[in-house]
């Protein structure tokens, strides 16, 4: 038996000591059995949790430490694409400046920014698997902050002083508060401290699966287009939240032009115009959380009294309770599109397609975080790939679909325009109900090995 020092808080599992699994199935962050393949549970140079509520795993830690890193990277999701959106009432004058003519072109200027989030995952997730989620944040923050000083003097160009004020004090922030969170990183860090306190070389981590970190990153790359070409429920929620992504930053980059064209309003003005999206979003996510937990705890409630009634421990919940809050949110993203293309075609006051893009914004929201939290459950330690793996497509639509705003609104007008967008968003209405009744199936049936 390998002694253990008495101030580490790590198990290594041996013969006196069985570990028993976790009742989270298919997470084996959350389990104490190994993931390598053979039964090795008897092996003295396993580095293993010390128990089921160490706290140093991440899921055991105090609530509050949990709320600061919650909010952080919420700040982060916030910020990041600020960079772009928030620009977006300063294109026209951008155009001056640069006397740029096409329309379409001033709308990739804002677009080409999220080309960035499909490259950028593709590199980071697996990065972020084989050295941790912590010193990526930090690295990827100190250079988003210093190519936002990059764009920013006075003008239009203010907008970019404002973002690197706020990326500067989010930055500073992680550095002082953030911790790592990844399981096998961890696990990593503890097997290596008890290297060098023990001398035992033999020492390694239950979640170490013996590759070199060359192995981890091609694996890392490749896993994200596993899951987007084999897993049909990683492929519909790429294709939906693509859907939505894509209108989004269409409208990002067409809503304030034709907003000053419409109701005459000025540059700064029109930027109050994305306002709507603002408060949409904002119900979008407190109606995803009341409903998403109001569901999920029903569930577990049944799940319970017949788990009691058959006499067996419960069974876990599974990924297909984060959907039904998509059902709302499929329903009212082409609402909110009709509302918004033709009040505008009959210059209906201006807070009546302000209403229209709010209600597309709450639709949107519960769509995307629908199936965030679908794939981040279903695909557990590999969910960064998961969302990887969505964001590639959904950042390729966010950056094309812009493009061609202007030349369907010049054909089309904004009521047809807006309305051929709302048919398509219709058309995939049935999708949440057909995934919620499929999904488990589709889920187990076409599960994807070795990852």
């Amino acid at each position: 038996m390998t002694k253990q020092p008495d101030s580490e808080n790590v198990t290594i599992v041996n013969d006196d000591e069985t570990p028993q699994p976790s009742s989270e199935e298919g997470d084996v962050e959350k389990q104490r059995l190994p993931v390598s393949e053979g039964d090795v549970t008897d092996d003295p140079n396993i580095v293993s949790w010390d128990g089921d509520n160490d706290p140093a795993n991440p899921y055991n830690w105090k609530s509050w430490r949990k709320v600061v890193n919650c909010i952080l990277i919420s700040a982060l999701s916030f910020l990041t694409p600020l960079g772009s959106s928030m620009f977006a009432p300063g294109v026209t004058d951008l155009m001056i400046e640069f006397q740029m003519t096409s329309r379409s072109l001033g709308s990739f200027v804002v677009s080409v920014y999220v080309l960035g989030f499909a490259a950028g995952p593709m590199i980071f997730a697996p990065l972020s698997e084989i050295y941790g989620r912590g010193i990526i944040y930090h690295t990827t923050n100190l250079c988003f902050l210093a190519f936002t000083i990059a764009c920013a003097a006075l003008g239009w160009r203010w907008v970019f002083w404002i973002l690197s004020c706020l990326s500067g004090f989010i930055t500073v922030t992680f550095f002082v508060f953030s911790a790592e969170t990844y399981a096998p990183v961890l696990l990593e860090r503890k097997t290596r401290r008890l290297r060098r306190e023990t001398g035992n070389m033999n020492l390694r981590s239950q979640l170490d699966e013996g590759l070199l970190p060359r192995d981890y990153f091609v694996r890392g790359i490749v896993r994200p287009f596993k899951m987007l070409f084999f897993s049909p429920i990683c492929i519909i929620a790429a294709l939906y939240v693509a859907l939505g992504y894509g209108y989004l930053y269409l409208m990002f980059s067409s809503l304030s032009p034709l907003i000053q064209q419409i109701y005459h309003f000025g540059t700064g003005a029109a930027g109050l115009a994305f306002l709507g999206f603002g408060v949409g979003s904002m119900i979008g996510v407190i109606f995803f959380a009341r409903l998403s937990d109001v569901y999920i705890k029903k569930k577990a409630k049944e799940e319970a009294e017949l788990a009691a009634a058959e006499g067996r421990e419960p069974a876990g919940l599974k990924p297909e309770y984060r959907l039904p809050p998509l059902r709302f949110g499929a329903l009212l993203l082409p609402t909110g599109l009709f509302i918004y293309g033709w009040t505008a075609y009959y210059k209906v006051h201006w807070i009546a397609p302000i209403i229209g893009t709010a209600v597309m914004g709450a639709g949107n929201l519960m769509i995307f975080m629908s199936f965030q939290m679908y794939l981040v459950d279903t695909f557990a330690q590999y969910s960064a790939s998961a969302l990887a793996s969505n964001s590639v497509v959904r950042s390729i639509l966010g950056a094309v679909l812009p493009l061609a705003a202007f030349p369907m609104y010049d054909k089309l007008g904004l009521g047809w325009g807006n309305s051929l967008l709302g048919f398509i968003a219709a058309a995939l209405i049935p999708v949440p109900w057909l995934v919620l009744k499929y999904g488990e199936y589709l889920r187990k049936r076409f599960e994807i090995k070795n990852l």
